[in-house]
C-alpha cells in the first residue's frame, strides 16, 4: 500500500515537472501553441488566404493571434491565445466589433 502511494506521488511530481514550461519569449509561446494545436502549424503563410501571427507581450505573458485574411474582408477569421510565463494557455475566437475590421485587438480577440 505504501509503495503504491509513493509511486503515485513520484509519478505526479515527474508529470508536473515535465509539463510545466517556462515561457520567456514570443517564439516559445508560438511554438507551444503549434505543439498543442496542430491546426496552427502552417502559420504564417502567404498562400491564397494569407495567414499571419500577431503578438503582444505583457509582463504576465504573451497574447497571440493566428489570423486568416479574406477576399473582400481584411480579417476572415482568427483565433487568439494568451500564454502565461508558466505555459498555461487561454483560447478565444475572433469576434469582430464591426462588420469589417482591419485590425484585431489580441487581448479581447475583437
Amino acid at each position: 500500500m505504501k509503495l503504491t502511494v509513493i509511486s503515485i506521488i513520484i509519478l505526479t511530481i515527474l508529470f508536473t515537472s515535465c509539463t510545466n514550461q517556462f515561457i520567456d519569449s514570443e517564439e516559445k509561446a508560438i511554438e507551444l501553441i503549434k505543439q498543442k494545436f496542430p491546426e496552427f502549424r502552417d502559420y504564417p503563410s502567404d498562400e491564397f488566404a494569407g495567414r499571419s501571427i500577431e503578438t503582444q507581450t505583457t509582463a504576465e505573458g504573451y497574447y497571440l493571434g493566428f489570423i486568416i485574411y479574406g477576399s473582400g474582408v481584411p480579417i476572415a477569421d482568427a483565433t487568439c491565445f494568451f500564454v502565461d510565463k508558466k505555459g498555461n494557455i487561454k483560447q478565444d475566437k475572433y469576434q469582430p466589433k464591426e462588420l469589417i475590421n482591419e485590425e484585431i485587438d489580441l487581448v479581447t480577440c475583437s
